[in-house]
């Protein structure tokens, strides 16, 4: 009898373990999208305080690049429907719970607790942990070479109407949080971030979209892919933005011809360290509970710099050095004063529509306008040293939400160079 009792027992404890895992499985689906979603009516609501079409009309129609169909592989595989069932199980859920469910924030953080204390933590659904101790969002859908194709046309066609003008177009890929090379993924996890990173690649050879894989880059430099990202969040650190400032000027002089100067020959830079100040949204959504906030590291110039930075939708137009403006010194303080947070979007106030730096020691470099996402934000002020003015727009419907004309904004702006730093391509506008 005592036996057969602790064998209910022991189903009826495994029942309920399996049940909270669901659980916090499907509240954590629910936790994303709602952050998702407020921060998309965050982004709208700041964003409408300019109408950016009125200043920059759709007023220039341009060609665009025959989106032919490329011959393609379908994989009708069991295991790759079954992967689509699964989605589609996943979104439904994500749906049919959100209507229902009181605060579920609140309720989708507590899954994460119970569940790290549970089983291994580093296997889960929405945040995974890797092997060294980074959480990552893995991507569990293959995008196909036709989607692909959709998004990277559009550059195609930029890059189209550019050359035409006599200004080059040069898209950067960055590196994700995933390194290619060295996989961390715990066992049993899959991710397709790196293996979609190259289907969009393939795209953009297809389109002959001139490019440069910085994944490569940063092995050729002999760099550990992970000390350059942050282990709570999906961004590079602020030291890896300043690498890659300097790569994407050594590509743009190799390549046009320019002599811009590489910001690591500026002059000495002095690394100040704010400890456990960057808790990035991995950490925000599995919690100080399992997870712990790490430190932010800014190197500032320790040479003399003169900007003005313009951020409209802000009501940002200062003049100043390096720290005095591009750094939200109050925000960042905020963020420390409460334990570490969103600290590293206090580096040129984070995903803003339009930014304009101008660099008054240097006003005869080239201009450059960039069309980008959040990985900018730590590179913009070191590619900034380089050029005269540098201008940034993020499209993004979720954050930047720049919805003017891209064309008639490099029409306005009368930019040397165009590029694109994305760490997932975005689509853009180009004709309305």
């Amino acid at each position: 009898m005592i036996v057969e009792k602790g064998k209910r027992l022991f189903v009826i404890a495994a029942f309920s373990i399996i049940f909270i895992l669901f659980l916090s499985i499907i509240l954590g689906l629910a936790f994303r999208k709602q952050v998702a979603e407020k921060k998309t009516q965050a982004a709208i609501k700041q964003a409408h305080q300019i109408n950016w079409e009125e200043i920059y009309p759709y007023n220039t129609t341009i060609e665009l690049v025959d989106n032919n169909a490329m011959p393609e592989v379908i994989d009708n595989s069991i295991m790759s429907k079954v992967d689509k069932i699964v989605q589609k199980i996943k979104n439904a859920s994500i749906k049919n719970w959100t209507m229902f469910l009181y605060n579920y924030e609140d309720i989708a953080k507590l899954g994460y607790i119970i569940n790290s204390r549970l089983t291994d933590p580093s296997v889960g659904v929405i945040y995974v942990k890797l092997k060294n101790g980074h959480w990552i969002i893995p991507q569990q859908s293959k995008i196909s070479l036709s989607d692909a194709k959709s998004i990277i046309v559009l550059y195609a066609s930029l890059q189209q109407y550019l050359q035409k003008n006599g200004i080059p177009f040069l898209y950067f890929f960055t590196p994700l949080n995933e390194c290619a090379v060295d996989n961390e993924l715990p066992n049993g996890v899959i991710s397709y971030s790196n293996e979609n990173n190259d289907t969009y690649i393939e795209a953009a050879k297809y389109y002959n979209v001139d490019y440069v894989d910085l994944r490569t880059s940063l092995h050729q430099d002999n760099l550990d892919h992970y000390s350059m990202f942050y282990a709570t969040d999906h961004h590079w650190t602020v030291e890896a933005g300043l690498w890659a400032a300097s790569k994407i000027i050594k590509e743009i002089n190799s390549r046009y011809g320019f002599s811009m100067p590489d910001p690591y020959e500026a002059g000495p830079y002095q690394s100040v360290r704010y400890e456990k100040a960057e808790f990035g949204s991995a950490g925000q959504g599995v919690t100080k509970y399992v997870v712990q906030p790490e430190d932010l590291v800014i190197p500032y110039p320790q040479f003399k710099t003169n900007y003005r930075l313009e951020i409209p939708n802000k009501g940002i137009d200062t003049t100043g050095s390096f720290e005095e403006i591009f750094i939200d010194n109050k925000t960042l303080q905020e963020v420390i004063s409460q334990g570490g947070g969103y600290a590293f979007e206090a580096i040129l106030y984070g995903n803003m529509p339009y930014v304009k730096i101008s660099n008054y020691n240097n006003p005869n470099g080239p201009k450059i306008l960039m069309i980008r996402d959040s990985f900018a934000v730590c590179v913009a002020p070191y590619l900034a040293e380089s050029c005269s003015e540098l201008v940034l727009i993020d499209t993004r419907v979720s954050y930047g939400v720049f919805s003017g004309s891209i064309i008639s904004c490099i029409n306005d702006f009368k930019p040397n160079v165009v590029l694109a730093l994305l760490n997932v391509p975005q689509a853009i506008v180009l004709n309305k």
